[in-house]
Formats: structure tokens, sequence, C-alpha cells
């Protein structure tokens, strides 16, 4: 049976959902431990973003390719995942500090000494969104270049010559 065609979009969908739910799984877990109020633990998130690159980066080289992906190809995907978490995890930190803990900010605010602002819901949605969008493009980059296709048309037909090669030793 043939595989059906990979959807870039429909994976970004997908890997996106999943980093941003396990980012406010990991926010609630926090929250309800009482440790929101340490910074440098919801770095986490960009840990789970780049576990979210590298699974979505393996589903489609393993169903495109073998061990590659299109430079460009892999860049989109990449960035659509980081855009898609970060607009759900900051309108699940809008939504949470707007409607649910209204205390939250009042707690939060103390650990951000560079915002001398007044600090709402809107304002630590958009820091949330900057943040994770900002991490997200430099992580996809990083990761990106570990699976890369940037071999020429000629080394391409050579390259799945010794994977089909590979491949069909390895079934025996």
């Amino acid at each position: 049976m043939k595989e059906a065609p990979v959807s870039l979009r429909g994976t970004a969908i997908k890997y996106g959902m999943i980093t941003a739910a396990i980012c406010i799984v990991y926010f609630l877990v926090m929250r309800l431990a009482g440790f929101v109020n340490i910074p440098v633990l919801r770095f986490f998130n960009y840990a789970f973003l780049a576990l979210g690159l590298v699974l979505a980066f393996q589903e489609v080289t393993h169903r495109i390719h073998k061990h590659r992906i299109d430079y460009l190809q892999g860049l989109g995907l990449g960035f659509l995942i980081a855009l898609i978490t970060a607009i759900v995890f900051s309108i699940f930190i809008f939504i949470y500090s707007y409607f649910i803990d209204l205390n939250f900010l009042t707690i939060v605010k103390p650990n951000l000494p560079s915002y001398n602002g007044d600090l709402n819901p809107y304002i630590i949605g958009v820091f949330i969104f900057g943040e994770s969008i900002i991490f997200g493009v430099v992580l996809n980059f990083i990761i990106m270049q570990f699976y890369k296709r940037n071999l020429g048309a000629d080394n391409e037909v050579e390259e799945e010559a010794e994977e089909h090669r590979h491949h069909s030793a390895s079934k025996i």
C-alpha cells in the first residue's frame, strides 16, 4: 500500500498544537506547584518547542526521504510550528490571566525587571507570543541544519540508490 503524501501544513498544525498543549500543561503544573514566580523555568517551554520541531522533521523526513528535507520546506515547516505554538500558548496565557487567575499578573510582575509599565493580560500575551516566536525561529534554524538536504541533483540520485541498497540489505 502506498503512503499518502505528506502535508507540511497538516504536519505543522499537528505538531504546533501538540507543542502548545505540552506548554499549557507544563504551565498549569508549574502554577499548581507554585513555581510560576521562577522565571528561568519558563525556558523549558523552548525545550518542548525544540522537541516538537525535531519530531515534525523526523516524521516528514521519514515519509518524504529517509534522512533529509529541502531546506526552505523545513524552515517553513518549523516556522509554522513555532507560529502556531506561539499563537495558541499566548492566547491561553491571555485567557488564563484575564478570566481564570486574576492574581497571576501580580505574581509574575516582580520577575519582569526590564518591564516598568502597567502589566495586563494583553501585554503578557504579546510578551509570550514575541518570546515564543523569536526562540522558535532561532531553534528552527539550528535544528534545520541537521535535517537539510543540500546535495545537487546528481548526488541526490546516487544518494537515493545508496539508500535503496541499504534498505534492501537490512531486510535480509
